[in-house]
């Protein structure tokens, strides 16, 4: 019974370790990506902009931009445990080929925030605005409903 006893008291004496929390995984993470966005507002420079034949798919950590005739395919990076989410964007083919965007990313409802430098050797963005004189451009992309 003694025994007991101790061994009670040395077990609630042992400091408790919590699980430390689990920080999103990247590839828990990608699976919001999927799918086709439709880029519903582009703004830079202070200017906002809209166009009806933008759209952004996403296959796997591949990514296909289409404004128009123009399209860039890249693969994407993501990193979101920190507390503005990342994305970098390596870009594969079209006009931007082998150039990276270091950008932030957000989940809005039905809506995807992109926030990239101009610039590919700029900062990453610490706020989601394309205010004039930042040097950023935002993308405000609503999921394409099937």
């Amino acid at each position: 019974m003694k025994l007991q006893a101790v061994l009670v008291l040395l077990l609630l004496s042992l400091p408790l370790k919590a699980e430390p929390p689990k920080s999103p995984d990247a590839k828990d993470e990608l699976k919001k990506f999927q799918g086709v966005w439709i880029i519903s507002v582009a703004e830079q420079d202070g200017r906002k902009g809209t166009t009806e034949d933008g759209k952004w798919v996403f296959e796997g950590d591949k990514s296909t931009l289409k404004i128009g005739t123009q399209v860039e395919e890249s693969v994407a990076k993501l990193d979101p445990a920190k507390s503005l989410k990342w994305i970098d964007l390596e870009v594969t083919s079209g006009k931007n080929k082998g150039q990276t965007y270091h950008g932030i990313y957000k989940f809005v409802d039905d809506e995807l925030l992109l926030c990239f430098p101009k610039d590919t050797k700029a900062e990453r963005p610490t706020e989601f605005s394309g205010n004039l004189g930042n040097g950023q451009a935002l993308t405000v992309l609503k999921r394409k409903k099937e």
